[in-house]
């Protein structure tokens, strides 16, 4: 995902589950949605977050702005 991080084995963003989450979406509609993922995915996601959220949040800023062009 041209050096995005991702969840394990996966080509699903962190920035995306963030971003859900920011939406209010809880972990069980998380896991629902995705059914690759599993509990302890999520919880490796937030830590992520938790350490990395500029470059996080940079992601999803850039993301929305390409939504808004394209």
């Amino acid at each position: 995902m041209g050096g995005v991080p991702c969840v394990r084995a996966t080509r699903i963003p962190v920035w995306l589950l963030v971003s859900f989450r920011r939406q209010g979406l809880a972990d069980g509609e998380l896991l629902r949605a995705y059914p690759q993922l599993d509990a302890s995915d999520l919880l490796a996601v937030w830590s992520y977050y938790a350490g990395h959220s500029q470059q996080i949040d940079s992601q999803i800023e850039a993301q929305a702005a390409e939504d808004l062009i394209g």
